[in-house]
């Protein structure tokens, strides 16, 4: 069996419109798949509470508000349609809070009442209206505006008071206007010494690291050298010193009443007068050669002619 285009079209049509719907109310708390039972609550107010609005019981959602109503009289009422999950009991006595929290949300809380005594649904609760913020508000306005009554008279007061020192406060901000001036400037040439200042410092703390690179070769060496003292045995060192001096004041004193050679050298010229006249031997005697070889190297050695002609030769040529 074969469907038109235009039934298919509708078909989806008319299924997208129940879903539209019941996704409409879904969202607007009403349940489609679960049984309820209704109440009804009679307001002189409601306020702002709207078709939807939800009704708790301890803080637990058991229902919502599902209609709303005016009956005009004398005193203008509101009746208010109430579904309750059937398994909710109320009793007698029972009633509905009418109440709002801080960001004006608008619920119903139910009060079961006497539960030994229940009640049928579609029966009517009694209605409360919980005082809400803006009641909060108007009956601690009072207070609020008579202190705020006072404050204002002081602060007259105070105004009153200025007005008359005007001349004496302009005064003030004047002195305050050339002090800041002042006060700028002394910064400023105190900003001009501080950084001269900061110049000098980083100077001679350039000198002073120069400095003291300078000496730490020195201190090193100083270090090296009183590292060395302590290695000597000072004690050993000054005893073999106190034995060489014995000896050597041994020696001059030998020296100085002995009869050895050196002694005799010291003391008595003659060993130095024999000395002399040796080498003055030995000086003529090498000018004896000298001048005549033949005496001594003949017949290899020069004659004394031959030596005479080569001394002419050689001062001819100076």
């Amino acid at each position: 069996m074969k469907y038109s285009k235009e039934f298919k079209v509708g078909l989806f049509a008319l299924i997208t419109t129940i879903g539209l719907y019941m996704g409409f109310h879904y969202l607007k708390g009403q349940d489609f798949f679960s049984n309820t039972n209704k109440y009804y609550v009679i307001y002189a107010n409601v306020g702002g509470l709207e078709v939807s609005n939800p009704v708790n019981i301890n803080g637990v959602t058991v229902g919502k508000v599902s209609n709303k109503q005016l009956i005009q009289g004398d005193i203008n009422q509101v009746v208010v349609e109430l579904d309750m999950n059937d398994h909710i009991i109320l009793g007698e006595g029972a009633h509905a809070i009418l109440e709002s929290d801080f960001l004006g949300s608008i619920s119903i809380t139910i009060d079961n009442g006497r539960l030994q005594n229940p009640i049928k649904p579609n029966d009517t609760i009694a209605g409360v209206l919980h005082k809400g913020i803006e009641d909060l508000l108007k009956e601690s306005a009072l207070p609020v505006a008579n202190n705020l009554e006072a404050t204002i008279k002081k602060v007259n007061v105070i105004l009153d008071n200025l007005t008359g020192n005007g001349d004496k406060i302009n005064d003030m901000m004047e002195n305050m206007r050339v002090t800041s001036i002042h006060m700028k400037r002394l910064m400023i040439d105190s900003r001009v010494s501080i950084n001269e200042l900061s110049g000098t410092y980083n100077k001679l703390a350039i000198t002073l690291d120069e400095t003291v690179s300078a000496t730490k070769p020195v201190l090193k060496k100083y270090g090296e050298l009183a590292d060395s003292l302590k290695s000597i045995d000072m004690k050993t060192t000054l005893l073999k010193l106190n034995t060489v001096m014995d000896s050597v004041g041994m020696l001059i004193n030998n020296m100085n009443n002995g009869d050895g050679t050196l002694t005799k050298l010291l003391k008595n010229d003659s060993l130095y007068n024999n000395l002399n006249n040796s080498l003055e031997d030995l000086d003529k005697l090498l000018i004896h050669m000298n001048e005549d070889p033949k005496h001594f190297f003949a017949p290899l050695g020069k004659s004394k002619k031959y030596i005479e002609k080569q001394k002419a030769k050689e001062a001819k040529k100076e």
